[in-house]
């Protein structure tokens, strides 16, 4: 398991790109959207988009509507789910009612604290980390979802490495985690080598905890061994998702569960491993090439599963379909609820 993590931000636009004219933002709500255009033209749609935003939101929403990886998953998501089909002629999509789709997802109960989050991070990554203003970085990191714990970790890094950009202490931290991870010989684990003796393809995701890291090999051990699958697609890049591997997934009753009762298939998105040259192939979904493994990982999580963020859990029943799904949980006992559900 890698240990260096990249911290991946978010896409930071100018004030000054907000500056439209009534007229323009009047006209772009006109224009009409079709999904043949929008994956067609991808970059059209860009420049449209970004005027609606321009007019009607502001940057921190167009980060938050870009994602952190900046292929859009919540747009390309309404237009499929909002958009007309192709043999619809007679019914038109446009801008006006993108916008429309755009306000109820800001409804949404969690758009403030996602909003927090993007914000108190846009304002750290610019920052040097001193002692003398951790009072100032301790509300960021708060607002961000650290717990005290983790932010009395990050206090000793900053301590032994004051002055360092933000983005360094969050790397220093990760790596920290990966090798706590490691070498903490103190964490009860279950001894269960047969598990992967019985199964080469496994690996050992962390101390105790055993996966497998193919979607299609999890899927027929899921019906081989009549076991549901639980999905876990997570980043190298996301400090989430090493949170959730040290805070949830080496508790010990976690493990025993998993273990003996689901198949567990982690799917990691920024692995980097290249594939075949003969293997490479251009991807709709991430409007790129795909050339690396975690790229197939990363499109098969927003086609399949429409998502886009990490860390995610996606159980399964026995044939492939979604009995339930939960982002970063912070609470045991609320991960330990949602594994054991069962289709109802």
């Amino acid at each position: 398991m890698k240990k260096h993590i990249l911290i991946i931000g978010f896409i930071l636009i100018a004030s000054s790109c907000f500056a439209q004219s009534n007229t323009d933002c009047e006209e772009i709500l006109q224009k009409e959207i079709t999904i043949n255009h929008f994956q067609e033209h991808i970059d059209e749609f860009m420049k449209d988009f970004q005027m609606l935003v321009y007019c009607e939101f502001d940057s921190i929403d167009y980060q938050i509507f870009m994602g952190p990886q900046g292929n859009m998953p919540m747009i390309a998501k309404s237009i499929l789910d909002y958009g007309p089909k192709p043999n619809e002629n007679d019914e038109k999509f446009t801008f006006a009612d993108l916008k429309e789709v755009l306000i109820k997802l800001k409804q949404d109960a969690m758009y403030p604290k996602i909003r927090r989050i993007v914000e108190a991070r846009n304002l750290i990554v610019q920052r040097n980390a001193f002692l003398k203003n951790w009072s100032q970085d301790k509300k960021l990191l708060v607002d961000m979802g650290f717990t005290e714990n983790q932010m009395k970790d990050i206090y000793a890094i900053v301590k032994d490495n004051e002055s360092k950009p933000y983005p360094e202490i969050f790397l220093i931290y990760s790596d920290f985690l990966s090798d706590q991870q490691v070498s903490n010989e103190g964490t009860e684990v279950i001894n269960d080598s047969n598990l992967e003796n019985e199964n080469p393809e496994m690996i050992e995701w962390v101390k105790g905890l055993y996966a497998y890291q193919d979607y299609q090999l999890g899927l027929k051990k899921s019906k081989e061994f009549d076991k549901p699958g639980l999905l876990y697609f997570n980043a190298y890049g996301c400090i989430n998702s090493r949170m959730m591997d040290g805070e949830i997934l080496l508790n010990k009753d976690i493990q025993e569960y998993i273990n003996q009762n689901l198949v567990f298939v982690s799917l990691i998105v920024d692995e980097r491993t290249k594939l075949e040259k003969s293997e490479c192939y251009y991807s709709e979904a991430l409007k790129k090439k795909v050339i690396y493994t975690g790229q197939i990982n990363a499109e098969l999580q927003i086609e399949k599963f429409n998502a886009n963020s990490q860390p995610l859990f996606i159980l399964l029943d026995v044939n492939g379909e979604e009995i339930a799904r939960t982002g970063y949980v912070k609470d045991i006992e609320k991960f330990k609820v949602f594994i054991k559900k069962t289709k109802k």
